[in-house]
């Protein structure tokens, strides 16, 4: 998601009277994209932890990363594709 606001309004999410525990911290995981082989990118989900969100459902990071060097992300052809 972007936001192309040039001051945006900071929004502080902390947990606070009356919202006990309202804010989780979900620490990321390395994982090879792709295989052993693969790139790293760092998963926060899913996670064992969050089974109701989708096992379809993921939340990488990839990078930082010089392009011009690597050529980009190089993702391997995927299992799923057409399904």
């Amino acid at each position: 998601m972007s936001n192309l606001e040039a001051q945006p309004e900071e929004t502080v999410c902390a947990a606070g009277p009356g919202t006990a525990g309202a804010v989780e911290v979900l620490e990321p995981r390395e994982v090879p994209l792709g295989g052993l082989r693969g790139m790293p990118v760092r998963r926060t989900l899913p996670q064992r932890g969050r089974s109701l969100i989708g096992a379809w459902c993921f939340l990488d990071h990839y990078g930082p990363d010089d392009v011009a060097e690597s050529g980009g992300m190089q993702v391997r052809a995927h299992p799923h594709t057409g399904l």
